[in-house]
């Protein structure tokens, strides 16, 4: 008997309603003048007997083993299978056991019933499924770029699923087009087929369309080449998914994987035509025990069943619900929770655990791996929200190995970008040290915000080339503007504000490694402290409306001189901001080590335990805040919707993770073990703490309107001092004197002068005024 929860009790009280309302039905519709009494009683007599057996059958043909919302193709052929035997079962059963002396149940009232149940059980899960899937309201409005579909298959169907489903793709399907006549007007996913690929130019110019996609894998380079030539001429861009060839490593899905047109998609030859299926009794699949049972889970199921070139086979699922356990979800049943993971792994023996829970945290991440680890099975990983936020990542087949980032035990940033687009939807917005880690995620975030411009600033000629490409060619982001330039060079920032007049300017030029800038202080200080001068100057200058600097932990009690200069940065946005005669708004934003960033330590890892080890740790107690790149990047966003007068905020980086287990782990992810690797300890660098810290001894820490957002309330310092100040830091600079201004830089650091105390009560909202 199957284990009881309110799930199966509803399902099972819903069926028995369905159950007695089919066979009155059949009754009432077997008499045209009311029903005889005598075949009254024997409806009567017979309601509770036929419930009974119905359900009871259902039960045995594993009705109740699955929820209505997941219901599939092959569960509504297990349905009719169930309601057949049911029927035929409950009907023999009253015919021979004749309740009613002299009164046989008539073949036709069996027949009825047998239709009427049917249409019912069916009905009301294709109904049930239908509501759970349903778009909200809001995804009814359309968001983002307007696409007319090419193609009406199963391709498309999957992917106007998948825009209605996750509005962060930015896609709004506004009409299908399909050569075959027959589907004309007819809707999918309540899209309609306007007409064929013949009709398109008069359909481009009635509809107006901001993209063409064209959702036919197997298309011809012909057919794709057509297509390309009629919209060139009205000038709409076209985007293709994946052709055949590209599907057979099975790492592309269909649903969300758009990308541009590429010149071997139109030229004119057919793709080869590959049957693996054929191949399919030679090649064993990787049986796979899937970590949850929610819609990531059900997604990643159903595409290992359609997909068999992914080489996955799911053989069971675990999901710490207890109601779900032995539901099926596709055929795939909950065999237990993550507690039961051990005894699961020795008697299911699965080649590989995949974890689909994108909003699991690192905590839950890393308490798997160690299970998995100690029994010698791989785990692998959809991915985390932070991921999802760019909105072209799916669920089902995007499965990689578990990353670092994914067992720190820290929790996923909840980020709403919506909130923070209308300061640049619609402006020209300029971003300096674009090529780099930050300057490049928050390019690739800002593009999905509106800007009518974007101004990429960056010193770095094949790191701006390659940003830029990206935008333009796989982002489709056209008004990507690439300026080569030195942020430090008054005149050349000059130009640039003035031609481009930017209404946002986000700051994220920096020289960030300590070891360089220790070996390399008067560049510290040029490129840092005087660069950002510099800017903030053009920014007031030419009247841009908001300033956001991207600050560091390194620059609270700063030790090193890089710490020191990003200190200095901090007082420029806080003494320009305070002042009364700039209209600017001034922001800074403070956060600690991002993951896999051109400063972090991760990278270094990677490479020494592909080399074999060591890792070299300078502490076993040296701690760092950690936080992956698009979260960061987001904050940054949202930070500069909040206040704006020459505020600081600091990012909550969750718990500070110690290095030496941070290494310790991705030894462990690479499949070795920190013995055999080997962990050595060299010492701190001059100036490096063990433990960096968000903010000061004399600073006060503010909530604002978002959870993860801090204000930073203190003491700001003497604009005229600071102005002083770095006059000097500049003609040491000029002079080449680095003993001079490395001292100079240190003194300003020890005794800065402060002029106003800040109210550090106020709650500062999400909007701007």
């Amino acid at each position: 008997m199957i284990p009881i929860n309110r799930h199966r009790i509803w399902q099972l009280v819903a069926d028995g309603l369905l159950v007695a309302t089919a066979w009155w039905l059949a009754f009432e519709l077997r008499f045209d003048h009311g029903v005889p009494p005598y075949y009254d009683t024997l409806f009567k007599r017979t309601l509770l007997i036929v419930v009974g057996i119905k359900l009871l059958v259902f039960i045995l043909f594993g009705f109740y083993d699955r929820w209505w919302r997941y219901v599939s193709t092959r569960d509504m052929w297990g349905a009719a299978r169930g309601v057949t035997v049911a029927s035929l079962v409950a009907d023999v059963t009253v015919y021979f056991a004749s309740p009613v002396a002299d009164v046989r149940l008539p073949r036709s009232i069996a027949v009825m019933d047998w239709l009427l149940l049917l249409a019912f059980i069916a009905g009301s899960r294709l109904i049930a499924r239908s509501v759970f899937e349903r778009p909200t309201p809001g995804r009814l409005v359309a968001r983002g770029k307007e696409v007319l579909v090419i193609g009406a298959g199963e391709a498309a169907r999957d992917t106007i699923r998948e825009m209605h489903r996750n509005p962060q793709l930015g896609y709004t399907p506004i009409g299908l087009v399909d050569d075959d006549p027959r589907k004309k007007n007819i809707r999918i996913h309540g899209v309609r087929v306007l007409g064929t690929t013949a009709d398109l130019p008069h359909l481009l110019r009635d509809n107006k369309p901001d993209e063409i996609l064209i959702a036919v894998p197997s298309a011809s380079g012909e057919f794709r080449r057509a297509v390309v030539t009629t919209t060139r001429e009205l000038g709409v861009p076209v985007k293709t998914l994946p052709g055949l060839h590209e599907l057979i490593s099975g790492e592309i899905d269909l649903a969300v994987q758009i990308r541009p047109v590429q010149v071997e998609d139109v030229l004119g030859r057919d793709p080869v035509d590959v049957d693996l299926d054929s191949a399919a009794p030679y090649v064993e699949g990787k049986e796979v025990l899937v970590i949850g049972a929610g819609e990531a889970a059900r997604d990643t199921i159903r595409e290992m069943h359609r997909n068999p070139q992914l080489g996955y086979t799911p053989i069971g699922l675990v999901d710490d619900d207890p109601r779900k356990k032995n539901i099926r979800i596709h055929g795939v049943r909950v065999l237990g929770t993550t507690a039961d993971l051990p005894h699961l792994l020795r008697d299911n023996k699965p080649d590989e655990i995949l974890i689909a829970v994108p909003s699991a945290s690192g905590e839950f991440r890393r308490a798997v791996v160690t299970t998995t680890r100690e029994l010698g099975v791989p785990v692998k990983t959809l991915p985390g929200l932070h991921e999802l936020i760019s909105g072209e990542i799916d669920l089902a087949v995007q499965i990689r190995p578990v990353q670092v980032e994914d067992v720190l035990g820290r929790d996923p940033v909840d980020v709403d970008l919506d909130s923070a687009a209308p300061y640049v939807e619609g402006k020209t917005v300029l971003v300096t040290g674009a090529g780099g880690s930050i300057g490049s995620e928050l390019c690739r975030q800002l593009t999905r915000l509106g800007p009518q411009r974007l101004i990429l600033v960056e010193l770095g000629e094949t790191a701006l080339f390659e940003i830029e490409r990206e935008l333009v060619d796989e982002r489709g982001f056209s008004a990507a503007v690439p300026v080569l330039a030195d942020v430090g060079n008054a005149t050349k920032m000059r130009q640039v504000f003035e031609r481009y007049e930017p209404s946002v300017v986000f700051h994220a030029a920096a020289y960030k490694h300590v070891p360089l800038m220790e070996a390399n202080p008067l560049e510290s200080v040029r490129n840092n402290a005087l660069a950002t001068k510099v800017v903030a100057d053009a920014a007031v200058e030419h009247g841009a409306h908001r300033f956001v600097l991207v600050s560091t932990d390194k620059a609270v009690n700063p030790k090193t001189v890089m710490g020191q200069s990003k200190a200095v940065c901090e007082w420029v946005v806080e003494a320009y901001g305070a002042r009364e005669d700039i209209a600017t708004r001034f922001v800074a934003v403070r956060f600690g080590n991002v993951l896999g960033s051109s400063g972090s330590v991760i990278p270094i890892f990677r490479r020494q335990i592909e080399k074999g080890g060591p890792l070299t740790v300078t502490h076993p107690e040296m701690t760092r805040f950690f936080m992956t790149i698009p979260e960061a990047a987001s904050l940054v966003i949202q930070s500069g919707a909040i206040g704006g007068e020459g505020h600081v905020f600091v990012l909550d980086m969750g718990d500070p993770v110690k290095i030496v287990e941070l290494a310790e782990q991705m030894i462990r992810l690479s499949g070795k073990d920190p013995g055999e690797i080997g962990i050595d300890f060299v010492g701190a660098r001059p100036g490096e703490k063990l433990h960096e810290e968000l903010w000061g001894k004399n600073e006060k820490v503010v909530a604002t309107a978002h959870p993860k957002i801090r204000r930073v309330s203190g003491l700001v310092v003497d604009p005229v001092w600071l102005e002083d100040e770095l006059g000097e830091l500049e003609r040491l600079v000029e002079a080449g004197e680095t003993l001079n201004a490395v001292s100079r830089l240190a003194a300003m650091s020890r005794d800065p002068r402060y002029v106003v105390v800040r109210d550090p009560g106020a709650v500062l909202e999400d909007t701007l005024h």
